[in-house]
């Protein structure tokens, strides 16, 4: 999640205004909402699992219990690549913001299976433009290029069911920290 959070601040402090009603948290669970909740007046969650008790407990394919037009922003952080019928989810998005409201998102692309087995998806940013076709795209960028994507592959390796594959993996973790200063610098060229 390199440089999830000054994205995301930088987001709030463009897009979120105090007067707005209804703000959205699509996923309740873990440091981000952790993270938004500190930041955002009047905070709305939704999920899907009710033991981590959000306001809301549904999934994103249908939020029946919130009606047309009527929520003022959205945020989904890391949860579109878990959905089994993204389109729904992006349809009900759609429908349940006001016109002229936002939806602050972001998904993994060149990332391991987590969550299993509740990892379907993953979107290059044409996926993602077809997927919110019915909505104004004012701004998508990549949040980290793909020199950190094969770093941060690298490091995972080390959570991995292969006992084998693990044990290689904390081998040549001393390796991996050695060469993070060329990653750095191969990062800002690429």
């Amino acid at each position: 999640r390199s440089g999830m959070y000054s994205w995301l601040d930088s987001a709030i402090s463009r897009y979120y205004k105090d007067e707005m009603e209804t703000v959205l948290n699509i996923g309740h669970g873990g440091p981000v909402y952790k993270h938004l909740n500190n930041k955002i007046n009047k905070l709305t969650s939704l999920d899907l699992n009710p033991d981590i008790q959000p306001d809301i407990t549904a999934s994103i394919e249908k939020m029946d219990m919130i009606d047309d037009n009527s929520v003022d922003l959205i945020f989904c952080m890391e949860v579109i690549e878990h959905v089994k019928n993204p389109f729904k989810g992006a349809s009900e998005v759609h429908r349940i913001l006001k016109p002229g409201g936002l939806f602050i998102a972001s998904t993994v692309f060149i990332y391991p299976i987590h969550e299993v087995p509740c990892d379907y998806f993953r979107f290059t940013k044409y996926g993602l433009q077809e997927l919110f076709n019915k909505m104004t795209m004012m701004e998508m960028k990549e949040r980290n290029k793909y020199v950190f994507s094969i770093f941060c592959l690298l490091l995972r390796l080390g959570i991995n069911k292969n006992r084998y594959i693990t044990f290689l993996s904390l081998l040549t973790f001393p390796l991996l920290l050695l060469l993070l200063p060329l990653f750095i610098i191969f990062n800002l060229f690429i």
